[in-house]
Order: C-alpha cells, then sequence, then structure tokens
C-alpha cells in the first residue's frame, strides 16, 4: 500500500544525484527552513538584520554537516556587526552647517519614527479622540482643523481597532465629519471625502483576522513574536511604495487587546515597547497606542506616574504620553455643607482657561459655560505628561457633545491653514 505521507521537495532532492553546488543549495534551504519559515526571495525576509540573499550566502559557505546550533550563532554573530554601522555626524561637518533639517512631528512634541502612548479611563473618549487626530491628519486639504495645533502634519494614518467593530468605527467617523459640516469647517464635502478615502485608512483587525491580532505572545516562560509586526512593515512599505501613500501615523487601538503578556510586568512590557519601536524606526512612522488609566490615574488626573495603567514601563520606555480625562470641579472647602455652594475649577484649570479666552470680551461667560459642562463630566483635559522631543505645553481641552464627539475649547485655526511647527527643540 503506496504510503499517505505528503511529498515535498525534500523527497524529490534526495531521490536524484546532486552536484555540490546543488548540494549546497538544498544545505542551506534546509538550514533556513530551521530558522524561519522560508518567504519568497523578492521579500527579502529579514534575519537578525540579515535579507535573505545575505542569509543564503552565509550558509551556502558553511561546510556541509556544520552543527546548526554553530550555524545560528555564526549568522548571528555576523548580523550584529550591522548594529555599529550607523554613526552620527562628524563634529567638523556639523560645525560646517548653519542649520539642520528639522525632525518631522507628527502631533505637538510627537516625532516620526517614535513610539507614544493616550491613555484614559474606560469611556473616557479615547477612540474618539484618536478618530478626530486621525482625520485631521489624513486631511491634506488642510480643511478639519489642526485642534489647536496638536496636529503637526498632514498624511496617511492607519487606524487598526482590535476592540470595536467596522460599525462602530463608521459611525463615529460619520458623527465627526457631521459636526464639522454643522461647524462650516466642511462647505464642500467632495475634496475632504476624496483625501481622507485616500489617506485615512481604517481597519476592524478582528472581523480580517476572525480573533484579536496579537503581536507577542507568551508561551509558558517564554515570549513569542507573532509576526504580526513584520506582516504590519510589509503593509505599510507596500502602501508607500504601490500606492503612493505615505503612512505616517499608526494607531493602535487598544494596546491590551495587541499582546497577549503581562501587563504588570516590566520586563515583558520593555519587550512589547521595543518591538513597536523597531517598527516604527523600520517604517519610519509614528505608532501611537491607545491604553487604560490605572485606578489612581483615574481618580486623579494630574498623577501622571501613576495615569497608565501596568508596569511602569510602558511609560517609561515611551518617548510621548497623552493623559486626558474628564476635568473636576471643587467647592472653596472641602468640609462645606452648603448645598447651595456651586463648585467650581481649580486654580490651574482656571488660569488655563482664562489664558485661552485672553482677548475675548465674554470672557467670564464663557468660563461659566464651560463650568456647567465640567458638572457634567462633558469638559475633558489632555496633559502632555511626558514629551522627551518637544517643548512642555499647557493642557488642551475639549468639550464632550452629542454622541460623544470631541470638539477642542476655542479652535484657533478656523480658516485652511498648517499648524506652525515645532521650534526651539530640547535636543
Amino acid at each position: 500500500m503506496a504510503s499517505s505521507r505528503k511529498k515535498d521537495w525534500r523527497d524529490e532532492v534526495k531521490r536524484v544525484s546532486l552536484s555540490e553546488e546543488d548540494l549546497k543549495e538544498w544545505h542551506c534551504l534546509k538550514h533556513l527552513n530551521r530558522i524561519v519559515p522560508i518567504a519568497p526571495k523578492e521579500d527579502e525576509a529579514r534575519f537578525d538584520g540579515k535579507t535573505w540573499e545575505e542569509v543564503k550566502e552565509i550558509v551556502s559557505n558553511t561546510p556541509i554537516g556544520t552543527p546548526v546550533g554553530q550555524f545560528e550563532e555564526e549568522v548571528s554573530f555576523s548580523a550584529w556587526e550591522n548594529a555599529f554601522r550607523v554613526r552620527g555626524m562628524l563634529a567638523s561637518k556639523l560645525c560646517a552647517m548653519d542649520e539642520l533639517p528639522d525632525p518631522e512631528f507628527l502631533l505637538q512634541g510627537f516625532k516620526r519614527g517614535t513610539c507614544g502612548l493616550l491613555s484614559s479611563s474606560g469611556g473616557g473618549g479615547k477612540s474618539f479622540l484618536a478618530l478626530t487626530i486621525a482625520m485631521s491628519m489624513a486631511d491634506t486639504t488642510h480643511t478639519l482643523p489642526s485642534l489647536n495645533g496638536l496636529v503637526q502634519s498632514r498624511g496617511g494614518v492607519l487606524y487598526l481597532s482590535n476592540e470595536d467593530d467596522k460599525d462602530v468605527i463608521d459611525y463615529r467617523v460619520w458623527r465627526i465629519l457631521q459636526h464639522r459640516i454643522d461647524q462650516g469647517f466642511i462647505t464642500n464635502p467632495n475634496p475632504v471625502a476624496k483625501s481622507l478615502d485616500h489617506n485615512f485608512i481604517p481597519i476592524d483587525v478582528v472581523a480580517g483576522f476572525r480573533r484579536e491580532a496579537k503581536f507577542l505572545i507568551a508561551e509558558g516562560n517564554r515570549v513569542k513574536n507573532t509576526g504580526l509586526a513584520r506582516a504590519l512593515e510589509i503593509l505599510i512599505k507596500e502602501k508607500r511604495h504601490k500606492y503612493d501613500l505615505d503612512i505616517k501615523l499608526v494607531i493602535l487601538d487598544t494596546l491590551s487587546r495587541f499582546h497577549a503578556l503581562d501587563e504588570n510586568s516590566n520586563k515583558e512590557m520593555t519587550l512589547l515597547v521595543g518591538l513597536l519601536g523597531d517598527l516604527a524606526r523600520s517604517a519610519n512612522v509614528g505608532i501611537l497606542m491607545i491604553h487604560h488609566s490605572s485606578k489612581i490615574g483615574a481618580m486623579n488626573y494630574k498623577n501622571e506616574s501613576a495615569s497608565a495603567r501596568g508596569a511602569s514601563a510602558l511609560v517609561d520606555n515611551v518617548r510621548y504620553h497623552l493623559t486626558m480625562s474628564s476635568v473636576t470641579l471643587q467647592k472653596k472647602s472641602s468640609l462645606s455643607k452648603d448645598k447651595a455652594e456651586v463648585a467650581t475649577f481649580e486654580e490651574e484649570d482656571r488660569e488655563n482657561l482664562e489664558a485661552i479666552f485672553e482677548n475675548e470680551e465674554n470672557k467670564d461667560e464663557k468660563i461659566e459655560g464651560l463650568q456647567a459642562l465640567a458638572q457634567n463630566k462633558n469638559l475633558v483635559r489632555l496633559n502632555f505628561s511626558k514629551q522627551n522631543l518637544g517643548k512642555s505645553t499647557t493642557p488642551l481641552y475639549f468639550t464632550r457633545l452629542g454622541y460623544g464627539v470631541l470638539d477642542v475649547v476655542k479652535e484657533l485655526d478656523v480658516v485652511k491653514e498648517e499648524a506652525t511647527p515645532e521650534d526651539g527643540f530640547p535636543f
């Protein structure tokens, strides 16, 4: 009875006499299959910084019969040479330059090629804010506002939802567009819609993958890379080179759905942020991770060190951190029993809002109106909690309107214009 075992290329190789060159080719493929899944040559699958052709050449020059462990060590050692090839510019060249090219900032203080974090408590509006940011950045007609200068660049945005489905995403995008039309920002929808169709890519990851997609998963005591980061890098580069779409920002909503690690482990969160940081650099994109606040951070939005849930390494290893929460009011005395006494803004919030409405004649009336919104938890404060590569700045305030839409308090750039890029970088 014939064997039912499926034949593969290895069986065919063993049945024919091989030349020395053919034998080395088979030897090469066998080793590569042992280390990483065989990928198409044109894909240039990478192993420790080496391309397919580079690894293949190393294997071909390895004597037949070399133990696999020794081969892996040889490839890894060779790959580490690349780690020391890129150095900073020579001081002699720097001295001869009048100025350096400005780095590209995607958001205020958020540099392209780095990782950032946006944290808030559940139901705080972080997904609505992330979509609002994404749509303003993707609108290259500069019709949608820059949110008081928060959005610093315009271009492609990839929004990956591992939580909300397509229907929820579509509804939120529609609500934001309707609000901008009602405001008068969008008078002719066609150019804006065309720009968003090309530059804004919201994806329901769960629907396409049939389950939540993970960058890293835990298997016993080991952390396994699923290959999602590599697939995402290929997608970004394909959009850039084949479809003339320069994706600048990738939004992960929410971060906890994109891994299966211990959120309270500093070691595992360091590995996760390190992987995403490598992806941000290799694909030249900013990666903004949407995350939940800790219980302490939700109760006190000014406690920035405890604002993000989980291990401290998560905040320590990103270059940028935004925190958002509802503005709280206070009475003159925390012990006051006077029910008629109206709670007011804390001193810091009042000073910030007075600065926003500094040149307005009815400043006090507007602040009182915002105070009424704050009583119903409909005034949201966005803190720039961490900016390693940007200037310190005052918080932004957003009003929560019907259906969860967020609108920045006193939009400055009502006309079509780009936000002023940052200057005086502190690095």
